[in-house]
């Protein structure tokens, strides 16, 4: 995905979650470098969206669907 691509979904982000400075949506990403991008970073930010990137390596054990969902099935 590319940072173009990454603003064009922030938008659709934005229109569905509705973030406000009193209610700020948190957005779970990994490290991809789309997801650092500057503009993306300061679109979300006058957005009230925060941002929490997982560190690097990590998403095997961190990774919400991976941790709760698919772990489970894995395991089974």
């Amino acid at each position: 995905m590319t940072a173009t691509e990454f603003l064009t979904y922030i938008d659709h982000f934005i229109k569905f979650t509705k973030p406000t400075p009193e209610e700020p949506v948190l957005l779970l990403l990994d490290n991809h470098s789309s997801h650092v991008d500057i503009n993306v970073v300061e679109k979300a930010k006058a957005n009230s969206i925060i941002m929490l990137s997982f560190p690097p390596h990590c998403t095997h054990r961190l990774q919400p669907l991976d941790v709760g969902i698919n772990g489970p099935f894995k395991s089974y």
